[in-house]
């Protein structure tokens, strides 16, 4: 369907006013008093460029206000900061940003900018990836040592326990320190095997 049949209505639209958007689409003031005049003037490499410069200089700043009010620690912020560095330097530098443009192959290069930032974007979740696997581990193995503490609480608990049964038959003392219907703690166990 080519836009001389659409004019002609040989191809029928729903709304009228796709057909006008088609056929006469909106055009842009380009003159030097509008206030974006600067900006439409640039080309689309430039506001590309431009773009990433401010996202860059943006991240940058996001991230050390979130570690200045301690809502991410250092030892995180480093990628999101290298992040940021990366795509302000890219943003900067023209050739640079050419040359690894060429390099990979991609024709327009700023999109090399978004290329860069999805990299370092995965390496993030990579590292996070990481710290969650070594925060799995150690929620293990710290579940483990607190099941082996209460096992021998536990254990020690039944040694007093007894040991309580044999001073019972032995003196009949019924106001001794550690009682068998109360659960014992700690402290207690330790001053009865004192004795």
């Amino acid at each position: 369907m080519t836009l001389i049949q659409l004019v002609r209505g040989r191809f029928k639209f729903t709304g009228l006013l796709a057909a006008i958007s088609v056929v006469n689409p909106p055009q842009l003031d380009v003159t030097p008093s509008n206030p974006f005049y600067y900006v439409w003037s640039l080309s689309m490499l430039d506001r590309a460029m431009i773009f990433g410069l401010v996202a860059g200089i943006g991240a940058f700043i996001f991230v050390l206000e979130l570690v200045r009010r301690r809502r991410l620690k250092e030892e995180y912020s480093l990628l999101w900061l290298a992040t940021a560095v990366a795509l302000i330097i890219l943003s900067l530098s023209r050739p640079a940003l050419d040359l690894l443009a060429s390099a990979v192959g991609i024709i327009y290069p700023p999109s090399a900018l978004f290329l860069v930032a999805m990299i370092f974007v995965l390496f993030i979740l990579l590292h996070y990836s990481i710290v969650l696997t070594r925060l799995t581990h150690e929620n293990k193995e710290n579940a483990q040592q607190l099941a082996l503490l209460r096992w021998q609480i536990e254990e020690m608990q039944k040694t007093l326990a007894a040991r309580e049964e044999h001073t019972y038959e032995r003196q009949d003392n019924k106001d001794s320190r550690v009682k068998r219907d109360e659960p014992v703690v700690l402290t207690q166990g330790v001053d009865v095997l004192a004795q």
